[in-house]
């Protein structure tokens, strides 16, 4: 994992240079164009006491609250050109922790400060980057 600038949405894919656009990502091996996107928010993170790449989601939020987009399946939200349609709340499991070699386990941390995050897919592509703003459509 590692912290990019700007990155591109494929509308019904995911994330352009992602492992789970191929269908080779742990929960879509085999079946390109599920589980497209994940997003965990920043303060959730730090909550956590992890930084943000070891948590393997895709998008970091700052300042933005995840959960009425978890509570209402469906949403259509922008960042940048792209947009997305939230899907669910992104389980915790321990396999984050297990590939950074950490000492704890954040399905554990996650679990207590409701930090795994959230499904999305991409409805329609386009580029976003750190700077831009997600807003509710």
């Amino acid at each position: 994992m590692q912290r990019i600038q700007s990155a591109e949405a494929i509308a019904g894919q995911g994330l352009a240079g992602d492992r789970y656009v191929a269908g080779a990502g742990s929960w879509n091996r085999g079946r390109p164009g599920k589980r497209q996107v994940t997003f965990v928010e920043a303060a959730r993170v730090a909550a956590m006491f992890f930084e943000p790449e070891h948590t393997r989601r895709n998008i970091v939020t700052a300042g933005f609250d995840l959960e009425p987009l978890i509570e209402n399946p469906g949403t259509f939200f922008r960042a940048g050109t792209a947009v997305f349609s939230s899907v669910k709340y992104c389980d915790p499991c321990p396999r984050p922790s297990t590939l950074a070699g950490l000492g704890f386990s954040f399905k554990e941390a996650a679990e207590r400060c409701h930090g795994g995050g959230l499904i999305a897919e991409v409805v329609v592509g386009g580029m976003f980057s750190v700077e831009d703003e997600i807003t509710v459509m």
